[in-house]
């Protein structure tokens, strides 16, 4: 059969159709693409237990590029403990953290300059913290043709 027989308002919706079913797929199954799917934290103290506790996210990128930074070391401080764990491939990192207005934030990563801030949690709950790290850009490697 040629998609040429079939009218173009049926082929312009079946196409559509088609795409959404995609789109809804990778928004569902591939990690790092929606909350749900984001890693939960290993927790050195238990505070996602906590039943009075608010969801902090945070998205780490590179203050120059603009670009997510995964694989950076995330360590949390509150009075009910620490929570140790590395942002995803988006730069995420999301964590329960018992009501409280400030956390002590420490982000690392090789290669760019350390973060160590008390954060704010009542500015814009629910939303995601943004932490710019300044990273060295590697140097292009020359290319020598002998």
């Amino acid at each position: 059969m040629n998609m040429n027989d079939i009218p173009a308002p049926i082929r312009y919706a079946l196409t559509g159709l088609v795409l959404l079913v995609i789109g809804y797929g990778a928004a569902k199954y591939f990690p790092g693409l929606n909350e749900q799917s984001l890693q939960q934290p290993s927790v050195v103290k238990d505070i996602s237990t906590t039943s009075n506790s608010n969801s902090v996210k945070i998205k780490v990128l590179n203050q120059d590029t603009q670009e997510p930074i995964g694989g950076a070391n995330v360590r949390m401080e509150s009075k009910e403990g620490t929570d140790l764990d590395k942002t995803d491939n988006l730069g995420s990192f999301r964590v329960q953290i018992p009501n409280t207005d400030y956390v002590r934030v420490n982000v690392s990563k090789d290669g760019c300059t350390g973060w160590n801030q008390d954060l704010n949690l009542k500015s814009n709950p629910g939303r995601y913290k943004r932490i710019f790290l300044v990273c060295s850009v590697p140097n292009k490697k020359s290319t020598n043709n002998k």
